[in-house]
């Protein structure tokens, strides 16, 4: 997986993780409905669904492996 540059941000949300990362939005949905990546609290976040960049890159970090061509 190739990783675009990213803006430095705390928070993002799903639909930014899925334009700068190539990731389906309904699997990072996914990972975040079942807590594999913590969400921000919607009282605090409103109708978005942020995450914080930190634990998505974690989460990446952790999970995922690298596809050498």
């Amino acid at each position: 997986m190739r990783l675009r540059p990213r803006p430095h941000g705390k928070f993002i949300t799903l639909r930014q993780a899925e334009a700068e990362l190539g990731i389906p939005y309904a699997r990072i949905y996914i990972w975040v409905t079942t807590g594999l990546i913590p969400r921000v609290d919607p009282d605090v976040a409103g109708q978005s669904i942020l995450i914080r960049r930190t634990d998505l890159e974690q989460f990446i970090d952790d999970n995922m492996t690298a596809v050498r061509a």
